[in-house]
């Protein structure tokens, strides 16, 4: 749990072809994080898309000091950029949200203060953000994974911990990884706030075949993680 002096936050940020939303998403985040409550930080980990989010990072890291830019040297995938971005994170709070504003920064006024009584906050999503297909495979998915993880099958990459769970997780690496399930394993307390997810704002950087990838590492992360408890 995070004490009410710790104001430090990082915002860990995967990017991967979201050029069209960087700009609106960072302009949410200051809006959303006070910056008289909170000493911010924004990583940006850029996973070698195809378009000029790089280029538009640089230039915007060029005159902001709360903006890091890590820049991938392969296409590593969006789970194995998050925890890259843990491990350049300092910050007494860590948050992680994807880069295509389907995740609406404004419900983070709620998610860290819930860092008093819990480990870790997790966004609980209540609405039909794809398709009908890709929301059934998901939940389907994601309630089998739940008989092997203490994640809500509702929860996903979008959430906040403390500096506690983040020194926790990078002490016992896996060979799969997915990292809120991954946070889940190493809080004692989690805590849920009910968000309302968008349709994103920029192209999907998941096909199907790369959906069915990441699930089946998330599987594997967490069987390796009850395996390996601490």
């Amino acid at each position: 749990m995070v004490e009410a002096h710790q104001q430090s936050v990082d915002v860990i940020i995967p990017i991967y072809n979201n050029e069209d939303t960087i700009h609106s998403l960072l302009y949410r985040l200051g809006h959303a994080l006070d910056k008289s409550t909170y000493d911010v930080r924004y990583i940006m980990i850029d996973d070698c898309g195809q378009d000029n989010s790089i280029d538009m990072m640089l230039e915007l890291s060029s005159h902001r000091r709360d903006l890091t830019v890590v820049k991938n040297t392969k296409n590593i995938g969006q789970q194995r950029s998050i925890i890259k971005g843990m491990s350049e994170s300092t910050g007494d709070v860590i948050v992680v949200l994807d880069g295509d504003l389907q995740d609406d920064p404004v419900y983070l006024a709620e998610m860290i203060p819930m860092l008093k009584k819990s480990d870790s906050c997790f966004a609980k999503r209540s609405s039909s953000y794809q398709s009908r297909w890709r929301m059934v495979t998901s939940i389907i998915f994601k309630s089998l994974i739940r008989s092997v993880s203490r994640l809500h099958y509702r929860a996903g990459c979008y959430y906040c911990c403390s500096r506690k769970v983040i020194n926790r997780l990078l002490r016992v690496p896996t060979s799969s990884v997915y990292s809120s399930y991954m946070v889940a394993h190493h809080s004692d307390s989690i805590s849920y706030v009910d968000v309302h997810r968008h349709t994103s704002e920029g192209a999907s950087g998941y096909n199907l075949r790369s959906r069915i990838r990441s699930g089946l590492a998330a599987f594997r992360c967490c069987i390796e993680l009850n395996q390996n408890k601490r």
